[in-house]
């Protein structure tokens, strides 16, 4: 009864949605791409009207919070920073820091007043297209810690493995939030103790976790690849 309801909801625990929104997102990516590719900034501004009216008709018929939470929408416009990170050289980063503080102005208006766009009617107005520049912020800035480790071979080598495997440590870290919270360390007195705590055992943990996921992939393609070897050997 549990799987059947997880099913329709989207599982249980933070980011239990994703794997219903990436599949939509993988099945509209090639039409997003061509937009963007063909029309430019005209294709930005229908993706960006597009996403607008969507959200604004799913709010306003009062289409049910669970099934929101399942659709891909809100996050259709990250394919615009995404389109720009493929080739950062052809913009300005003044412009793509000046849109990254946009965005993060209009994070900190909606934690620290009672704004209330209608996108907040399902809680989401966080994971609307304002809010998804800064990410253009992080990229060049992790372009920058990259080049400046690169001649630490060690330290590059973490780094990289680290990217290639974010998709397992993401799944580790939603399956850990789904049963780690802040309050399991009320033993610590100071709140921002607690906190650090807390981020650092969720980051170790999750890191940990895909590590082992990546040595059982690595010694299971051992035994494939030894397997294949004796096989044409044998012929």
């Amino acid at each position: 009864m549990e799987s059947k309801r997880s099913s329709r909801v989207g599982g249980v625990g933070p980011g239990s949605y994703y794997l219903w929104v990436y599949l939509q997102i993988w099945i509209l990516i090639p039409l997003l791409f061509i937009l963007l590719d063909r029309m430019k900034l005209v294709g930005v501004l229908i993706l960006l009207l597009i996403c607008f009216a969507i959200n604004y008709f799913l709010c306003k018929i009062g289409v049910n919070a669970a099934l929101y939470r399942l659709t891909c929408f809100r996050y259709l416009f990250l394919a615009v920073p995404a389109y720009i990170l493929l080739d950062v050289k052809q913009f300005s980063k003044t412009v793509i820091c000046g849109l990254g503080i946009v965005s993060l102005v209009y994070l900190t208006v909606l934690y620290k007043t009672d704004f209330s766009p209608f996108t907040l009617d399902y809680g989401w107005a966080v994971h609307q297209w304002p809010a998804y520049f800064w990410t253009l912020i992080v990229y060049i800035l992790l372009v920058y810690v990259a080049n400046w480790i690169s001649n630490k071979r060690k330290l590059y080598d973490i780094f990289c493995w680290l990217g290639m495997n974010s998709w397992y440590v993401f799944l580790a870290q939603m399956f850990i939030l789904h049963y780690l919270s802040l309050e399991s360390f009320t033993i610590l007195n100071n709140s921002y103790v607690r906190m650090i705590v807390f981020i650092v055992t969720v980051f170790v943990l999750s890191i940990l976790s895909a590590y082992i996921v990546y040595v059982f992939k690595q010694r299971f393609s051992n035994i494939l690849a030894r397997g294949g070897r004796q096989t044409n050997s044998s012929k």
